[in-house]
């Protein structure tokens, strides 16, 4: 097993020359982790042994960092209706609880001052020498404002109470920020991921105009904060998001894009059109990855890595390695630059 170094994460997203190229996930099912990890791996079900499980993935499957997930800990987050949380599919067009200022008011806002960050030090002590951690956030702006909105209705509030949109935005960005910012107090936190999936295979959820409004100033300063501490911002979005690309690169200034789609942007094509400007992360389409022969997998991400030699490209799955992804074709993709 390579001994990991973040240091080559970071000159991937610098679209530095590499000896060797190096894998990224976001979201990686431990069922994979506990395959490669064997008698490493812990069976307790606390908080703090699933964090270090997340560890033990990221470890045993050779990248270079590992992930802290708010899920983990008590982090920041925005309640919905109960009757949504108990649902495995939901609809977004009226789901929401927020629909005018009077329940606006009654919203119980999280507040940072009342939540235990402590873990996140906890983690610090596990992580293994060469190896940082990214710190993930609870969604996103956008896709919290639509949880608390619904998006049928968040549409007709674009048009008909625009302040008030502007309010809650604000009131989720602040603490999303918060989040990052309490975050980044730990040593053990390499970068920042802010994730916030903007779209839908063709189209953005909302208007560029309402992007730039509402959104992008808050992404914005995540990216601001993230090099304000001396670590790199990525972004993870799904969707269609060809009408905000250049603002992405130009006006966030990300340093890595993470989340590609053959049906939207083949990963091959983004790095062409992008890969001169911002660091592209994993994306062989998740749709592939579960039906493709593990050699048809294999010769894909041959193919994918003489594109791009591995400068400014991190090899991965489009979304995330589920756990309905075969394990032998997870490694015939990582077995491409594992040697």
């Amino acid at each position: 097993m390579k001994k990991p170094d973040f240091n080559k994460f970071l000159k991937m997203l610098k679209r530095e020359d590499l000896d060797n190229p190096i894998p990224f996930e976001f979201l990686i099912d431990l069922k994979h982790g506990q395959i490669e990890a064997k008698d490493d791996w812990i069976s307790d079900d606390d908080p703090l042994a699933q964090a270090k499980n997340v560890i033990k993935t990221f470890y045993h499957l050779g990248y270079d960092y590992s992930f802290i997930y708010p899920w983990l800990f008590d982090s920041i987050a925005f309640p919905v209706s109960n009757d949504i949380d108990k649902k495995k599919s939901i609809g977004q067009a009226h789901c929401g609880i927020i629909k005018d200022e009077k329940s606006f008011e009654e919203y119980k806002w999280p507040e940072i001052s009342d939540l235990d960050y402590s873990i996140i030090d906890e983690i610090a002590e596990n992580v293994p020498d060469g190896m940082k951690s990214i710190i993930a956030g609870p969604g996103g702006v956008l896709e919290n404002l639509i949880a608390l909105c619904g998006f049928e209705d968040l549409c007709f509030m674009l048009f008909d109470k625009p302040e008030l949109v502007k309010e809650i935005t604000d009131n989720i960005g602040k603490r999303l920020y918060q989040h990052y910012e309490r975050a980044l107090q730990s040593d053990c936190i390499g970068a920042v991921m802010v994730n916030d999936d903007w779209g839908f295979k063709t189209s953005l959820s909302i208007s560029p105009d309402d992007m730039r409004k509402y959104i992008i100033p808050w992404h914005k300063k995540f990216a601001e904060l993230a090099r304000k501490n001396g670590v790199p911002a990525i972004m993870h979005s799904c969707g269609n998001l060809d009408l905000v690309w250049d603002d992405i690169i130009n006006e966030i200034k990300f340093d890595g894009k993470h989340s590609y789609e053959d049906n939207i942007l083949p990963v091959e094509d983004a790095y062409k059109k992008y890969g001169d400007k911002i660091a592209i992360l994993g994306g062989i389409d998740m749709h592939f990855m579960s039906t493709a022969a593990p050699e048809e997998i294999t010769k894909r991400a041959e193919k994918l890595m003489e594109l791009t030699n591995g400068k400014g490209y991190a090899l991965g799955v489009g979304n995330s390695v589920t756990n309905y992804i075969p394990h032998e074709n997870y490694m015939a993709m990582l077995n491409v630059i594992r040697g």
